[in-house]
């Protein structure tokens, strides 16, 4: 419950702060009539006149990398480790097999384990490494 109602005070906050930083109403007093007001809303400071024309925009879409960039990075970083440590743990194992029958057990499970993450590691780091490629292309 603490940590909810600090995440949101922070959220308020940081809505505050960022509110105040988009719309700074300055307040100017009618000369004829002081009962009278203007609010007059200047453009944020760190907002650049050029930011929001085509040019950007299309420079920023031409940066854009294609989802099957970001989709192929994380299958091969997660694969890669699997991999190895399923190649240590079949080095390490007495069998590649484990069996069990009405609580007899026969066999190494480190070895069973180390066999499916070494297929899957190895399954997903060449998936990855196809995606990410083809991603690349597509973004080009």
């Amino acid at each position: 419950m603490k940590k909810c109602l600090l995440v949101a005070l922070f959220a308020l906050i940081s809505f505050v702060s960022k509110s105040q930083d988009m719309a700074k109403a300055t307040l100017s007093y009618n000369s004829v009539n002081a009962t009278q007001t203007s609010i007059q809303l200047a453009p944020p400071a760190n907002v650049l006149e050029d930011q929001y024309s085509l040019a950007h925009y299309n420079k920023m879409m031409a940066e854009r990398k294609h989802p099957l960039v970001k989709t192929g990075k994380i299958l091969t970083f997660i694969g890669i480790p699997l991999a190895v440590i399923g190649a240590i743990m079949v080095a390490d194992a007495d069998s590649l097999s484990y069996e069990c029958y009405n609580g007899d057990c026969e066999g190494d499970a480190s070895g069973a384990f180390g066999v499916i993450f070494l297929a899957a590691g190895v399954g997903m780091t060449g998936t990855g490494i196809v995606l990410w490629t083809i991603g690349n292309k597509k973004s080009k």
